[in-house]
């Protein structure tokens, strides 16, 4: 029976598919890096840059509030 195998899309290691807790990556280690790049802005959709209302008053509190 042929084993199925995906490349990790973190680390670009071929990785199994079936019997894998952390595919499509190879390793909890890729999964938790690559979900690190998300939370950080490290990856980004392509898209126009749209005003939200609140927003620049948002980070304007913050700020003031942090230092």
């Amino acid at each position: 029976m042929k084993v199925k195998k995906t490349r990790c899309p973190f680390c670009k290691k071929e990785a199994a598919w079936d019997n894998n807790p952390f595919r499509p990556f190879c390793s909890e280690r890729c999964r938790i890096m690559d979900l690190g790049k998300w939370a950080s802005e490290g990856y980004r959709i392509a898209g126009e840059k749209k005003d939200i209302p609140g927003e620049d008053s948002e980070e304007k509190n913050s700020k003031e509030r942090a230092g």
